[in-house]
């Protein structure tokens, strides 16, 4: 009888045990994603409107295109250049509140925050020396009550032609 109630004890024991180990690992991802929401909340609120101003996190344009450049991975870069772009908004938000859904402006303090990403300059060497398409690389488009047009003519968009569009 000793031996019965001994064994029924330890296959209970051991039935808890199992339920424990296979809850483990689903207490931990929760308590991870608890951690990371809290780290991102946390940094937020501590990032004063000058750091916003400069790119968000306090760096230059130059030095963070510097680390990117360290990041082997292409999708990580991506991510991460996003992410300054639209920054304070966090990515997941943008793409689950806004993308595809609704227009977003995201104003900065700064009119120096995206200099030296892109210039009128470098789009009107693109125009000259490269061959950009209609359709393909560039759409001429205007919106007219929530309806868009598209204004595209045949073929390689020609600076001349692209920048009466754009006046």
């Amino acid at each position: 009888v000793a031996d019965k109630k001994k064994r029924k004890k330890e296959n209970g024991a051991n039935k808890v045990n199992t339920v424990k180990a296979q809850l483990k690992p689903e207490r931990k991802k929760v308590r991870k994603k608890l951690l990371k929401s809290a780290k991102k909340e946390e940094s937020l609120k501590g990032m004063t409107e000058d750091e916003e101003c400069v790119n968000g996190a306090g760096e230059a344009l130059d030095a963070m295109l510097a680390d990117l450049g360290k990041v082997n991975n292409s999708r990580e870069r991506a991510s991460k250049l996003f992410q300054w772009l639209i920054n304070p908004i966090p990515a997941k938000s943008f793409f689950r509140e806004t993308w595809e859904k609704k227009p977003i402006l995201v104003q900065r303090k700064t009119p120096d925050y995206y200099k030296g990403l892109f210039s009128t300059a470098e789009f009107d060497r693109i125009l000259r020396q490269e061959d950009v398409q209609y359709g393909v690389n560039l759409d001429v488009t205007s919106y007219s009550n929530g309806k868009r047009e598209t204004h595209n003519p045949p073929g390689r968009a020609l600076p001349f032609t692209v920048w009466d569009f754009y006046e």
